[in-house]
């Protein structure tokens, strides 16, 4: 009797683990772009599928683009050109749609593409239109964007 009760709770709670454990695998993890955001490198990829990375020196890590849930964003971009170091602030409303992220700024509008998102980095860009613009050796280009990762 007493090992017919000590099977049954072993029953039991392994119906409930495993209840439990589909019921936890089926939840999908929920994917945001909303919180702050640091440019890592930009990236060109050609026809071929090959791909042109440019790593982000220390000054232009300092770059970071912070989405908020009232669809605002700030950003604040680093670059260096021709040796200098040049500094952008901007502060626009931005919505999410279809793979697209259309940043606006009274009048301008300015639509990305979101190639890739998940809660630790994403890819925004472009693709090149311009036939003039090649990769590597002629290949054409096909897209352009820029990796961010998430910061706390």
């Amino acid at each position: 009797m007493k090992n017919r009760t000590i099977l049954a709770v072993i029953l039991g709670s392994l119906i409930l683990l495993i209840s439990f454990s589909k019921e936890a695998a089926s939840i999908e993890e929920k994917v945001s772009i909303i919180g702050n955001w640091k440019a890592i490198k930009e990236v060109s990829v050609c026809t071929t599928g090959s791909k042109l990375v440019n790593v982000f020196n220390l000054f232009e890590h300092g770059s970071r683009i912070t989405f908020f849930e009232d669809e605002t964003f700030n950003s604040r971009t680093f670059k260096t050109i021709n040796g200098d170091c040049e500094e952008d602030t901007a502060n626009r409303q931005w919505s999410l749609g279809e793979d697209r992220v259309t940043a606006t700024m009274g009048e301008d509008r300015l639509i990305l593409e979101l190639f890739a998102l998940t809660n630790t980095s994403f890819q925004i860009g472009y693709y090149i239109q311009d036939p003039e613009n090649t990769c590597e050796e002629g290949n054409k280009s096909a897209r352009f964007y820029k990796e961010r990762i998430r910061i706390k």
